[in-house]
């Protein structure tokens, strides 16, 4: 306004007084005037680049490489200086005291630590002797058997299954021993049916089997098995001390006094030696048949004619 009134001549004063009308000058906006743009902030070229936060990365950003800085040189540790004793000499007698309960002491522990040791060594080979006993003695009582695929397989049993085994296996060994005698008399039977011999010198060969008979027949009469086995036992029992002392008995005689009633006799038990001993390995393989782990196989393969034939070799 200053302006416009000093280029009118009027001073504000005058324009009070006179009143003159100053036009008023306006403005007029089209709507459709084209607005005026905003200029864009201008990007900065560093908006492109991936934030970082470690100093060398953002050095190597802008193209700066860092010297790397020196590497310091790592001192050599000292070890700390222990305390060395040239003699016990040069200790006080009170430091040589300390000295000398500290040495027995040191020395009391080692023989601790070596004791406790020893006996840790110990029981491990103990358990370790134990373990391989055990093993050992499964592998030799452990029955095994043949599958249907013809392998060696171990035979698994229950207790009351091994129960079983083990009262037939009583009465089973019993008849292996009679079964060895049995065999003694077949082998002087073959020697002397062979002619070779004189017959006199077998004689007492036949006579000394008799304290085999006593023997066997005390340990059959007392063998206590289940009342299933009794029948047999008393079949076993009979073979020895009837059967086999009696043949033993009479062949002897007959041999030695050239008695022929007495070798007759001899004769008619060597044939009711035979029968009963065969009746009674058929009773011990059909009780073994039905005892499970029992293995029945040698007694099934066994036969009077063929262990002369095996024993002698055709001799």
């Amino acid at each position: 306004m200053g302006l416009l009134n000093s280029r009118l001549g009027l001073d504000d004063e005058e324009i009070k007084e006179k009143k003159v009308n100053i036009p008023s000058y306006s403005v007029d906006i089209k709507e459709d005037a084209p607005s005026i743009k905003e200029p864009e902030p201008v990007k900065d070229v560093m908006d492109d680049r991936p934030p970082v936060d470690d100093p060398d990365d953002i050095l190597a950003a802008i193209g700066v490489k860092r010297k790397p800085a020196p590497k310091k040189e790592e001192k050599p540790r000292k070890e700390p200086e222990t305390f060395k004793i040239e003699s016990p000499e040069e200790l006080t007698e009170e430091a040589l005291e300390l000295y000398q309960l500290k040495e027995a002491r040191s020395a009391n522990i080692k023989e601790q630590r070596s004791r406790r040791n020893k006996r840790i060594i110990y029981t491990l080979l103990i358990l370790a002797c134990a373990y391989m006993i055990f093993l050992i003695y499964g592998v030799f009582c452990t029955d095994y058997a043949y599958d249907d695929n013809g392998k060696i397989v171990p035979v698994v049993l229950s207790v009351r299954q091994i129960r079983e085994k083990n009262e037939f296996d009583k009465l089973k060994v019993q008849y292996e021993n009679a079964r060895v005698l049995y065999e003694k008399v077949l082998l002087l039977d073959y020697r002397l049916s062979q002619g070779v011999e004189d017959p006199i010198a077998l004689a007492p060969e036949y006579e000394a089997l008799l304290d085999d008979v006593n023997n066997l027949t005390i340990k059959i009469d007392a063998l206590d098995v289940d009342t299933r086995y009794e029948t047999v036992k008393q079949l076993l029992l009979n073979f020895v001390k009837t059967d086999t002392a009696v043949y033993l008995q009479k062949i002897s005689s007959g041999i030695s006094g050239n008695n022929g009633e007495d070798a007759d006799v001899a004769v008619q038990y060597k044939y009711i030696m035979y029968d009963d001993f065969s009746i009674i390995t058929q009773n011990i393989i059909t009780i073994g048949d039905g005892i499970e782990g029992s293995d029945m196989t040698n007694i099934k393969k066994w036969d009077p004619d063929k262990f002369i034939e095996d024993t002698v070799g055709g001799h």
